[in-house]
Parts: structure tokens; C-alpha cells; sequence
């Protein structure tokens, strides 16, 4: 059996250099393989590197009832391109698992263009509804900043939105101001 394994469960936003997160964390995944509600087999992520393919391959007999059970760690992290990328230079984006998150206009009525993260910034998750669908958000512990899923960018009226926001000097956000260049 292969499991595909997503790029941003093994610490790579995409497959080359253009993105890196910054922010110290650790990704990771876990599968164990049950047979008759038993484990039998776990794999962590930081035992078993996927290959160059992205999937993790399970070699085994297989039996009527056996499970397998994937799960990724999803938490936010703090994105910065390749300083080759002059328009994203000095700045970082939020993802948490496969979603890119953006601030909006209407998220809190926040001002779009004073939001800025640090690559320690530290989030919450929350709640709100966009359109009638309930969405995910993610909110700064120590500023105002509000961030909804890119996607769901628009579904309350066009005003301003980014996704890549300034680096903001010192640890975290919390009443700071983007960083000099």
C-alpha cells in the first residue's frame, strides 16, 4: 500500500526552495496499522522519510479488517519565499496543513495594510461564517490580526486582502510595526 504524504507533513511547502517555513516547528505525520482493533506496525514521520515520490510504502500481508490510520499534524506555520522572489522579499505567509491563510478587510475590520507577522507569531484557532459555511481562523495571540482561509477570500464583499504580510520586528506581532528595510 503507498500513502501519499503531502509536502507540508515533511517540512516542505513545495518540492524545491522557492518556500521554507521559519518558524522552528516540526511537521509530522503517524500511521499505525491495526489487525482485529490491534496495533500491529507504527510508523512516525521522524523514523520514516517518504522518498523522493512523496508516499510511504506498507509491505505487509494483508488481512480481512485491517486498518490503516494516517494522521498529519495541522498547526499554523510561518512561511518565507526564496530572497529570489523580489515581490515576496521581507515577507511571510501563514499555512496551516494543505489551507494558505490570508488577512481580509472584513475579518474583524482589521487594516489590511498595517498586518504583519514574525516568524514566532503564535496563533489560535477560531471560528467564524462566511457565506452561511463555517470556516477556520486563525487568530494572532498578541495582536488583532485575524486570518481566514485564502479560498474564502471575497464571500462577504470585495475589499482588500494579503497573503504575503510584512515581517514584523521583535518575536511577535503584538503591536508591532513591519520591519525596516
Amino acid at each position: 500500500m503507498k500513502i501519499r504524504i503531502p509536502g507540508w507533513a515533511q517540512d516542505r511547502p513545495v518540492p524545491s526552495d522557492l518556500y521554507r517555513y521559519v518558524d522552528g516547528r516540526q511537521a509530522g505525520y503517524s500511521v499505525v496499522v491495526k489487525s482485529k482493533g490491534k496495533p500491529v506496525r507504527t510508523i512516525l514521520s521522524a523514523d520514516n522519510p517518504t522518498g523522493e515520490d512523496g508516499y510511504l510504502t506498507i509491505d505487509r500481508r494483508w488481512r480481512r479488517g485491517d486498518e490503516v490510520q494516517v494522521r498529519f499534524r495541522m498547526e499554523p506555520r510561518i512561511v518565507r519565499a526564496n530572497d529570489k522572489v523580489e515581490a515576496d522579499r521581507g515577507m511571510l505567509c501563514v499555512e496551516c496543513g494543505p489551507l494558505v491563510y490570508c488577512a481580509e478587510h472584513s475579518a474583524g475590520n482589521q487594516d489590511v495594510e498595517a498586518a504583519c507577522v514574525g516568524p514566532h507569531t503564535k496563533f489560535r484557532s477560531g471560528r467564524t461564517e462566511i457565506a452561511g459555511t463555517p470556516v477556520a481562523t486563525l487568530i494572532a495571540e498578541d495582536s488583532p490580526l485575524t486570518l481566514i482561509p485564502y479560498y474564502a477570500w471575497c464571500h462577504r464583499g470585495s475589499g482588500r486582502m494579503r497573503v504575503w504580510l510584512p515581517e514584523a520586528e521583535g518575536p511577535t506581532p503584538g503591536g508591532a510595526q513591519p520591519r525596516t528595510k
